[in-house]
């Protein structure tokens, strides 16, 4: 299969991939084509045992950190024990502190 004879939003998808990998468009077809070969292969069990039966956000502590996003609206920090951080929507819990917090006086 060549690339040409994808449709124009796998062909920019297929683009993009090259550029990230740092490769032409047929080693990214090669390497989506594997991809997509191996995600339907794996047993679902194998993915559970990886990903656990928890929450999927169990291991992610809060940080206390609120902000407003560039939609608009208010999301909290979260960090995981690696280190690493993401923001999710924030609580009505952690809105509702928000919004109790002491203001600082300008003056």
């Amino acid at each position: 299969m060549s690339d040409a004879t994808l449709p124009s939003p796998e062909q920019r998808m297929l683009a993009a991939l090259a550029r990230l990998d740092q490769v032409d468009g047929r080693e990214a077809l090669r390497r989506a084509v594997r991809l997509a070969f191996f995600a339907r292969t794996v047993p679902d069990a194998l993915i559970q045992a990886v990903l656990g039966e928890g929450e999927p956000d169990s291991g992610w502590s809060a940080t206390g950190e609120i902000r407003v996003s560039e939609h608009g609206d208010l999301v909290s920090e979260r960090r995981n024990g690696e280190g690493a951080s993401k923001w999710v929507p924030a609580t009505q819990g952690e809105i509702d502190a928000y919004f109790d917090r002491p203001r600082a006086r300008r003056g």
